[in-house]
């Protein structure tokens, strides 16, 4: 089986969101020139909306969270709308 990924990134805690936040167009991701997750699963612990790829909003009840996988569009954005939203999230790139 090829490889396809190099490496993985997330939260090391759980966190909370500033008001329309992208998570993953952080200051470290852009530093290691990670542009996009093949692999990306995230948990909210209350509800939100989520824009994905600068796409609609969409309402993720509380824990519901969100999970992709290789066979689905890459993950480019991922932005929190609300303030106050505690999460966490991994991601392969």
């Amino acid at each position: 089986m090829r490889r396809i990924g190099s490496g993985y990134v997330g939260t090391d805690d759980i966190k909370t969101s500033t008001a329309n936040q992208d998570i993953v167009k952080t200051e470290q991701m852009n530093n290691e020139g990670i542009k996009q997750l093949y692999k990306f699963s995230f948990l909210n612990h209350s509800p939100c909306h989520v824009i994905i790829n600068n796409k609609e909003p969409i309402f993720l009840d509380e824990k519901q969270g969100f999970d992709m996988t290789h066979v689905d569009a890459p993950i480019t954005s991922f932005v929190i709308v609300e303030e106050g939203v505690e999460y966490q999230f991994i991601g392969a790139y």
